[in-house]
């Protein structure tokens, strides 16, 4: 036997050894953490976008409009962006509307931001002072405004247990 063929065989059987345990290595479980994740904390693909928007809030009161101040600030968890689709869930959220110095609480939101078109449509509920239920539904177009910063205009109706209110907000998140 000659010398190559002696190199050739200690190499295939070094590859096959190295195969080996490759094999091994990922047919074997992997180590589980001693601490098990708690069902409050969101999954790791999940984020939190802070959002802040101020604007009017428009109301007729008999045959009269009134125009009002209005801000918003919200915490949403947005879950993981589906690429192909170009969507982004909006899973969570809570904060609080302000309507000429009424606090509304936000408890619940849902909705979708849709990347092609750079729009996100979003439902908030939640209750007033008193604990009457109310609801905002938000239509925002947004664009970037470089780095991290997004900002939106956005259209919405706030509706409560005795009117309805349109609100015209800047938003920046």
């Amino acid at each position: 036997m000659s010398m190559r063929c002696l190199k050739d065989r200690r190499y295939a059987v070094a590859f096959i050894a190295a195969l080996c345990m490759l094999s091994l290595v990922l047919a074997m479980p992997t180590a589980v953490s001693a601490q098990e994740p708690s069902e409050e904390s969101p999954p790791a693909t999940d984020r939190l976008l802070i959002v802040k928007a101020r604007g009017v809030a428009i109301q007729r009161v008999e045959n009269d409009t009134v125009r009002m101040p209005a801000g918003l600030e919200l915490n949403l968890t947005l879950g993981p962006t589906r690429r192909r689709l170009g969507v982004t869930p909006v899973k969570d959220g809570e904060g609080t509307i302000e309507v000429n110095d009424t606090v509304y609480t936000v408890e619940k939101a849902k909705g979708v931001i849709l990347s092609d078109g750079r729009v996100a449509f979003i439902k908030l509920t939640g209750v007033d002072e008193t604990g009457e239920p109310i609801t905002l539904f938000i239509k925002a177009r947004y664009f970037w405004m470089g780095g991290r910063l997004y900002v939106a205009r956005a259209i919405g109706v706030l509706k409560t247990s005795e009117t309805n209110t349109l609100l015209l907000l800047r938003v920046k998140a």
